[in-house]
C-alpha cells in the first residue's frame, strides 16, 4: 500500500542534508503541537538526552538518567546477526523527537516520541517506535529496582506514573510542504520540496483530523521529496490562455484564505468550470501530466501566481487580492533589494494575498494544494 501524493513517486533525498532537514522540520512542528496540547514540555532529539537537563523539571531529568543507561541496543543488530554470541556493545537509541509533559493533575507524566521516515519505509518506523517504547517502559522499571537495591528503601517513584506513547501529532494541511531550494539564480531550473502528506493518508483513515489508524502507526511521520522542472513547467504555462492563468491566481488567493482559517475540511477553491470551458488547454495539460507527472502542475501554478508584467519589481495583480509588495523600479536591476529570479522574471519576495503579506516560501503549501485540485479537474474532463 502506498502513502504518496501528486500521483508521482518521491525523487528521494539528495544526500543527508535533505533527510536531516525533513527530520528537523517535523521535530519543530511536533514541539509546537506538544506544547499546545500539554501546556509546556521538555524536548530532546537523537542523543541530546545524554546532556539535556532541566533544573525545574525533576521528572524529565529522571527520565534522561534512565535513558542514559537503558535506552540502548545492548548488542549491535548487525554484529548479532553475524555472530549471536558477540560481546560487542551496542549504541544508544536516537529518537527523532521526544517530548516530556509537565506533571498532570493525576500525577502522571506523558512522554511522546516521533520517528520520521521516507514514505516507502513505514514498517521500519513502526518497528523502531515499538522498540524504543519497549526500552523506555522496561528502563523505568529497571531503574526503580536498581534504586531500591542500592538505596535499600523505596525511592518513591512509580513506573505506572510514566506513560510512553507514539505521538498523536500529524502535520496539518497548512504545514505539509516545505521548499528545499530557493527560486533564485543558483537554482532557476528546479524546485524541490519536502512533503509530509503521506503521513496524513497513513494515519488518518476514517475521520478528517483524527488519528484513527492502527496504534502501531502513532508517532511515525512519513515524508517524500518532490521535484519539478520549472523550465518544462514554463513551456506548459506559456500555452495556457489568460483566463485560466487568472482563474488559477484567484483560486490561489482563496486557498490562502482557507489555509488561514485552519479548517481541515478544506473546500475546493478552484472554479469547477474553469477547465470545462477550455477544452484545448485542458487536453494539453492532461498530456503533459501523463508524460511528466503530476508535479509539473505545481510549477504551472507557481508561474501563474508569480506571473509578473514587465518590470523589475512587480508580481501579478488579481482583483486586488494579489498585489505587489516590492521596491520601486530602478535602472539598475541588481540593486533592487530582496528580489529573486524566477525563470528570468524578477519577482518580489513578498506578495499580498487575501489581505496579508506572505513570503513566496509560504506560498508553497497553498500552491501545492491548488496544483492537486487543478490536476484532478484536468484528469476528470
Amino acid at each position: 500500500m502506498g502513502f504518496g501524493c501528486l500521483d508521482q513517486r518521491s525523487v528521494g533525498t539528495n544526500g543527508a542534508y535533505e533527510s536531516r532537514l525533513a527530520q528537523e522540520i517535523a521535530f519543530y512542528l511536533f514541539v509546537k503541537d506538544f506544547n499546545a496540547r500539554h501546556g509546556g514540555g521538555v524536548f530532546a532529539s537523537e542523543r541530546s538526552y545524554l546532556w539535556e537537563r532541566e533544573p525545574n523539571d525533576k521528572n524529565s531529568d529522571l527520565l534522561f538518567d534512565v535513558m542514559a543507561t537503558y535506552f540502548r541496543n545492548w548488542v549491535p543488530p548487525r554484529s548479532f546477526k553475524k555472530n549471536p554470541s558477540t560481546r560487542k556493545e551496542g549504541g544508544m537509541r536516537k529518537p527523532d523527537g521526544m517530548g516530556i509533559s509537565p506533571k498532570k493533575a493525576d500525577g502522571s507524566v506523558v512522554t511522546e516520541l516521533i520517528e520520521v521516515k521516507p514514505a516507502d519505509t513505514p514498517k521500519l518506523g513502526e518497528t523502531q517506535m515499538a522498540q524504543m517504547l519497549g526500552k523506555l517502559g522496561e528502563g523505568i522499571k529497571g531503574y526503580i529496582e536498581e534504586r531500591r537495591l542500592i538505596e535499600s528503601f523505596d525511592p518513591g517513584i512509580r513506573a505506572e506514573s510514566f506513560q510512553f506513547t507514539g505521538s498523536p501529532f500529524i502535520p496539518s494541511l497548512a504545514n505539509c510542504s516545505f521548499p528545499l531550494t530557493p527560486i533564485n539564480n543558483a537554482s532557476p531550473g528546479e524546485m524541490r520540496w519536502i512533503c509530509y502528506k503521506p503521513t496524513r493518508s497513513y494515519r488518518i483513515e476514517l475521520l478528517p483530523g483524527l488519528d484513527t489508524a492502527p496504534p502501531e502507526r502513532k508517532g511515525v511521520i512519513l515524508y517524500e521529496i518532490h521535484s519539478v522542472d520549472l523550465k518544462k513547467a514554463k513551456e506548459v504555462f506559456d500555452q495556457l490562455p489568460q483566463n485560466i492563468r487568472q482563474g488559477i491566481q484567484q483560486a490561489f488567493a482563496r486557498a490562502v484564505r482557507q489555509n488561514k482559517t485552519g479548517n481541515e475540511l478544506r473546500l475546493n477553491p478552484l472554479d469547477p468550470d474553469l477547465f470545462a470551458r477550455n477544452a484545448a488547454a485542458t487536453r494539453k495539460l492532461r498530456e503533459q501530466m501523463l508524460f511528466m507527472g503530476g508535479a509539473i502542475v505545481v510549477g504551472v501554478v507557481l508561474l501563474c501566481v508569480f506571473m509578473p508584467p514587465a518590470g523589475a519589481a512587480a508580481v501579478g495583480v488579481v482583483g486586488g487580492e494579489v498585489a505587489a509588495l516590492a521596491a520601486a523600479e530602478t535602472a539598475a536591476p541588481l540593486a533592487v533589494a530582496g528580489e529573486e529570479v524566477f525563470l528570468g522574471y524578477r519577482v518580489a519576495p513578498m506578495i499580498r494575498v487575501a489581505g496579508e503579506a506572505i513570503r513566496y516560501e509560504e506560498a508553497i503549501n497553498p500552491a501545492i494544494e491548488l496544483a492537486e485540485d487543478v490536476g484532478r479537474a484536468v484528469m476528470m474532463k
